[in-house]
Order: C-alpha cells, then sequence, then structure tokens
C-alpha cells in the first residue's frame, strides 16, 4: 500500500529540507523550506544534522548561519534524536547512532573521536563533542604532537562553543512577543513626540527630557510608587537623574513608548537606558536593550558592557560577553571588579585588582 499524500509530502518536504542543509545552502533552505515544516522530524531531527553537517564537513560558519535560521523558524533545541541508527547521513558513522570525527593523523590511536547522537537533544549533543574534543590528546598536547590535528581540534571546539552562544541566543530571544500593526506604533510615537501635553520632566545631564505620567505608573512599578507618594518628584513632577545622559533617557523613554527608535544609540546610551530600566524594574524594556547591547560588544565596550552584565544579572548578556572574551586575548587583559571576571569565568589580566573608581569594601 502506498502512502497517503499528507506523508508523501511531508517525506519530500523532509528530503529537500535536509539536502539544502547538506549543500550548505541557506539561501535555498529558506526558500523552499515550507511554513509548516515539522522540526522534530521522526528519523533524525534538522538540527542534529545541521550540527553535525558543519562539524563533519568542516563548513562552521555557514552551517552556524544555518542553525541560526532554523532556530528561527521553530526548530526545538530540546528535542531528543531517536534511539536507533539511522543510515545514509553520516558516511564515516559505523555503529549504532554514532558519529566520527578525524582530529589526527591517519592510523594514529587519536585520529578519530567517536560520540553518539541517539537520546541527545541538540544542546546536550554539542556539549557531549566538547567534552569529547577537549579530551582529545590533540587538545592538550597539540603542541607536542601534530599541530595541524591541534589546530583542527580547537577549531571543532569553537564551532561547539558557537553551536552553543546561538542556541542560548535563540532560547532567550523566545519571550512572548506579539505582530503588532506599524499604525499602533505609529500613534505612539505621535504621542511621544507631543510634548505639550507631557507632565513629567526628568532633568538629565544633558537637559530636559519630558513624558507622560500616565505612561511611566503604567511601565513601572517604582516610578508609579514615586509619583503617587508625597515626596517632593511627585509634587513637581520632576525627577532628577542628572548623572544620566540626556541621550539614554531619551532611549528609554522611546523604548518604553513605541519598543522602537529613531535615534542610533552608541553603546554609552544604552547602558545608561538599561541602568535606568533595571533601577526602575521595567523588565521587557531590560530584555530590549540587553539584546541591543548583545550586538554592541567590541574591544572598546567590552568592559562597561561585561560590568553592566555582571551587576545587574543578565545571564544572555553575560554569556555573550563570556564568548566573547574567549575569542579575544586582549580583552582578558580589561580592568574589571572580580565579579564581573567570575561572571567570564576567565582569570583576566587584571582579576583581583582595585579597579578604577571603586571604593574599597568595608564588612562591618
Amino acid at each position: 500500500m502506498g502512502q497517503c499524500p499528507s506523508r508523501q509530502r511531508r517525506s519530500v518536504d523532509v528530503d529537500v529540507v535536509f539536502s539544502f542543509i547538506e549543500l550548505g545552502d541557506l539561501p535555498g533552505l529558506m526558500k523552499f523550506t515550507p511554513s509548516n515544516f515539522c522540526w522534530s522530524n521522526g528519523s533524525l531531527p534538522p538540527l542534529h544534522f545541521a550540527i553535525l553537517q558543519g562539524m563533519s564537513r568542516g563548513r562552521h560558519e555557514i552551517h552556524l548561519r544555518i542553525v541560526e535560521w532554523m532556530l528561527n523558524a521553530g526548530a526545538d533545541p530540546h528535542h531528543q534524536a531517536p534511539y536507533f541508527r539511522i543510515s545514509g547521513f553520516f558516511p564515516d558513522s559505523n555503529k549504532s547512532a554514532m558519529v566520527r570525527l578525524s582530529v589526527g593523523p591517519p592510523n594514529s590511536p587519536t585520529a578519530t573521536i567517536e560520540v553518539a547522537f541517539a537520546g541527545h537533544s541538540a544542546i546536550s549533543l554539542s556539549v557531549a563533542w566538547l567534552k569529547a574534543l577537549h579530551r582529545s590528546p590533540t587538545a592538550s598536547h597539540g603542541q607536542r604532537g601534530n599541530s595541524v590535528s591541534a589546530h583542527s581540534t580547537q577549531s571543532h571546539i569553537q564551532y561547539f562553543e558557537s553551536i552553543l552562544a546561538v542556541i542560548a541566543r535563540a532560547m532567550d530571544a523566545r519571550r512572548t512577543q506579539a505582530t503588532v500593526d506599524q499604525g499602533v506604533i505609529n500613534r505612539w510615537e505621535v504621542m511621544r513626540d507631543m510634548t505639550e501635553t507631557h507632565n513629567v520632566t526628568f532633568e538629565t545631564a544633558g537637559g530636559a527630557v519630558t513624558c507622560h505620567d500616565i505612561v511611566l505608573m503604567a511601565a513601572s512599578p517604582v516610578l508609579k510608587a514615586l509619583l503617587q507618594s508625597p515626596m517632593k518628584e511627585a509634587a513637581s513632577k520632576s525627577i532628577a537623574v542628572e548623572e544620566t545622559p540626556r541621550a539614554g533617557v531619551a532611549l528609554f523613554l522611546d523604548i518604553l513608548y513605541m519598543s522602537a527608535t529613531r535615534s542610533h544609540p552608541d553603546y554609552e546610551a544604552v547602558l545608561a537606558a538599561l541602568s535606568l530600566a533595571h533601577r526602575w524594574e521595567v523588565g521587557n524594556t531590560v530584555h530590549i536593550l540587553s539584546d541591543l547591547l548583545r550586538d554592541m560588544i567590541s574591544e572598546e565596550s567590552f568592559a562597561a558592557i561585561a560590568e553592566a552584565a555582571a551587576h545587574q544579572g543578565m545571564e544572555a548578556l553575560q554569556r555573550e560577553c563570556a564568548m566573547f572574551a574567549s575569542k579575544n586575548p586582549k580583552v582578558q587583559n580589561s580592568q574589571l571588579s572580580s565579579a564581573a571576571w567570575r561572571m567570564l569565568g576567565l582569570s583576566g589580566g587584571r582579576a583581583g585588582e582595585k579597579v578604577e573608581g571603586l571604593k574599597q569594601r568595608r564588612t562591618f
């Protein structure tokens, strides 16, 4: 008996998706993957296949982009591979649900590493490969052995570290979101710009910035309590943030009103806005600004962003800083607080030294 049309169609879709993954053709994958594609394929999850293809074929960068797109399209990094061998996917696989990787000279006892993918999620599979690669003699003794082998092993280690970073970013991004008509955002932007109706003033380092009190009270329990209290801020509707640059306050309000901005803030303005959002407990604004900072990490901005991530407990930003530091020796000599170095999991060139501008803590 033949398959029903729906199952035939599903089988064709799976073959097409796997073929584009194998080819490393991201544009083709994006174009021909059905919008309702089932990412929990019953044989081998496509996400596992993409991760392992990037490893076995040495095409790390393109398969990192493929994995990132698949995660954004709905692939589940927690979905587990089945507990049986799947023939035809990996030519080097000679055991049940095992994948082999050559990392050393031919006929060498350290020439191959084998890792089972049965029962693994994409996350645990990547961790398993990291453990296996770190335990490989070519990772720990590469300088005394074959330098080419050591380079290959380190390259694969960096690949799986990057895979885990991509998965972490995708998981962080999966907070509840809704599609909003552009007209709604435009309307809130008009309200943001109706300065003649504003009744609260922020006194910043660069001058006054105004807004509506009702927007502040709806967004922040801290500001609501402040503006409804008998304190002078409530009476004058003036809030002093004189240590904060004007651009930071303006960005904070843009995100508060619209979750968007027409400005082009630098990392210092984003950090200032993030500090306000954190202080005033505006959770979704913290997430948005943290996401902005993840794309702004550089050698110049690293120290400031790492300190903010450490002291404000932003896990996604902490992971991004740690990944950046692990691949950039220059920033490992940055002058950071001990809390920031602990967050990064690195010793740091100046870990434990007194950080300029911080007073010594006294314990009573």
